[in-house]
């Protein structure tokens, strides 16, 4: 018997899918799936977390130990996935870990491993690693399930020292904030949470300090176009400035530069957030939402990368010809190279779809899986051909100018304004 363990309900059944005809078990309020002879059983995110072994409110506290979530109030439900772990585990010939391959996902796989199997070595389970829940490459993963390696048992371990260094700071931390004040009152602190606020402190601090003053700019009017003129801090010599303007505007010099606007990669993480919330103001907390659930449905890679570059042996011509279903101009970059960037990951390639298309998805949903999209075609398109004018205007001895900037070739900027 071949044990799967997945991360979450969700991606056990699309695992299950793809490895072919399954049925489906229930064990207490949760559900596993059956493929002959494998089992693939989900867990739920992190069923195991960090508590410390004495229950006090003193601190420091260093003396932690795992325990199972579902002893901590609001987590009772995650019991009977723990149980049917522990369960199928006994009968398990082989253990495979089917968790996000990352490390959080690197230590979730681990801590089902150690406490409801009973396999503490890494060396002794196998590892899928797959970017996409489209059964292809679950398929694929599958079959090329391997003993953790180094890298692999790198994740667990830097996943688990994540775990320790966040326990230790946001509770020693957020005890001693609570120690230092008369009477009691709920603070706290973290690894992230602390120097965070230090930022924002700074920054208003630095906002308060800013010395702010009026200051007055000549504007003037010439048909449609406005042209901005010198800018002065007295109101007096600005009323006289102004005041002294008389027709006509005299054209003193005109400039014209073209430059060329390279294509954009296509996503990672943090450029997929910004983006979202350039476009669509989302969070980075929501467009990371959306783009999990995307991911979950199969419709779009891993999105927790830093890369920029897509795999080597991804099936390019695949995955245009079926978005070209509803971006009919997919179809005219088979065969084109795409602009790469610089950033990488060991773990996962840049954010691409799959090929698979939405159908009836919530509107935030639709847009982000849009903007995917976009942004990867945008990558096999080329360069826009941006052309500036700066026109310097005499207008009674003052200097006045006009800018502008027009498209000469919209190029990406087509399918990714």
């Amino acid at each position: 018997m071949i044990l799967v363990i997945a991360e979450k309900p969700k991606a056990a059944k699309k695992i299950a899918e793809a490895l072919g005809n399954y049925r489906t078990h229930k064990g207490g309020d949760s559900y596993y799936y059956q493929v002959g002879s494998v089992y693939v059983v989900p867990a739920v995110g992190h069923v195991y977390g960090l508590v410390p072994k004495t229950k006090s409110w003193t601190y420091p506290v260093f003396d932690v130990e795992w325990r199972p979530s579902y002893e901590k109030k609001g987590l009772e439900y995650t019991r009977s996935y723990i149980r049917n772990l522990e369960k199928l585990g006994k009968g398990a010939e082989e253990v495979i870990i089917a968790t996000d391959y990352d490390n959080e996902g690197a230590v979730i796989g681990y801590n089902v491993a150690r406490f409801a199997l009973g396999i503490s070595d890494p060396r002794k389970l196998k590892r899928m690693k797959f970017s996409t829940l489209t059964p292809g490459e679950l398929r694929r993963a599958f079959k090329e399930a391997h003993p953790h390696n180094p890298f692999e048992v790198g994740m667990i371990n830097a996943g688990l020292l994540r775990h320790y260094l966040d326990w230790f700071w946001g509770i020693n931390m957020s005890r001693a904030l609570m120690r230092s004040q008369a009477g009691f009152r709920v603070l706290s602190t973290g690894r992230v949470q602390g120097p965070t606020l230090k930022i924002l402190v700074d920054r208003e601090r630095e906002i308060k300090k800013f010395d702010s003053k009026y200051f007055y700019r000549l504007l003037a009017r010439l048909g449609k176009f406005t042209a901005e003129g010198p800018e002065l801090e007295d109101v007096e010599r600005a009323l006289s400035a102004f005041l002294s303007l008389r027709s006509p505007a005299r054209v003193a010099s005109v400039e014209k530069r073209q430059s060329k606007v390279e294509q954009p990669s296509p996503f990672n993480l943090t450029d997929l957030q910004t983006e979202a919330s350039r476009a669509y103001g989302y969070t980075p907390k929501r467009t990371l939402e959306l783009a999990q659930k995307l991911y979950e449905d199969g419709l779009i890679s891993y999105p927790r990368t830093s890369s920029q570059k897509l795999p080597k042996d991804l099936d390019l011509k695949a995955i245009l010809r079926a978005l070209s279903r509803k971006y009919p101009f997919a179809e005219g970059f088979i065969g084109r190279p795409y602009k790469e960037g610089k950033k990488t990951d060991p773990a996962h390639p840049a954010i691409y779809p799959t090929g698979q298309l939405p159908h009836g998805r919530p509107p935030q949903e639709e847009k982000l899986y849009d903007l995917v999209v976009r942004r990867f075609l945008a990558s096999f398109s080329e360069p826009a051909l941006r052309e500036s004018t700066k026109v310097v205007l005499d207008i009674s001895g003052q200097t006045f100018v006009i800018k502008g900037i027009r498209t000469v070739k919209p190029g990406f900027t087509s399918i990714y304004p």
